[in-house]
């Protein structure tokens, strides 16, 4: 029967921790470049009422400022309402338009939005709600920041040891050879 020896030196990538370990730059800049995702965040919800021409937009708005109910004035003309749901900019954005929602977020909560045009016609906007949520610090995201950005530098400089290694290799360079250079342990 045949037998065989076999020669390897193992590695891991707790290895490479010392090289992983994020540099706290680094973890300020992964914050700044999601800065959208921790920043404070601002959902309204809104009644709406769209109509054709602007004359009538201004009427209806006249209405409603004259203390007539939203409701009321709709089906005086033949039109429903609509409520949104409370909703960020982006997606009350892409409801209506960029205009549109721009008024409506510059609003305050109770008011009516100036009359603005989109596709859809001439949208009454009455902002029904504001909810505030504070942004997210730095300090409360900074452990698990940490640990996405360490993960990512240990696949990184592990995949940079083993492309050493495959050139080593392509150089002819012995299996000792290899082992002594990059400080692994060798068994058989």
């Amino acid at each position: 029967p045949e037998r065989r020896v076999v020669r390897y030196a193992a590695f891991d990538r707790t290895m490479f921790a010392k090289d992983a370990t994020p540099t706290d730059a680094e973890i300020a800049k992964a914050y700044a470049t999601n800065a959208a995702q921790y920043a404070p965040r601002e959902r309204r919800g809104f009644t709406q009422l769209i109509v054709p021409s602007e004359r009538q937009a201004n009427e209806v708005l006249a209405k409603l400022r004259g203390t007539s109910a939203f409701e009321a004035a709709a089906k005086a003309i033949g039109r429903d309402p609509i409520a949104v749901p409370p909703t960020d900019r982006a997606g009350f954005e892409r409801l209506t338009a960029k205009t549109v929602a721009d008024a409506a977020f510059a609003t305050a909560q109770g008011d009516y939005a100036p009359i603005t045009r989109s596709g859809l016609g001439f949208h009454i906007v009455r902002v029904d709600s504001v909810t505030t949520s504070a942004g997210t610090p730095l300090s409360a995201v900074r452990a698990s920041l940490a640990v996405g950005l360490t993960q990512a530098k240990e696949a990184k400089v592990s995949a940079e040891f083993v492309a050493r290694i495959e050139d080593d290799i392509a150089a002819n360079a012995t299996f000792d050879e290899i082992v002594k250079k990059h400080g692994l342990v060798a068994a058989t």
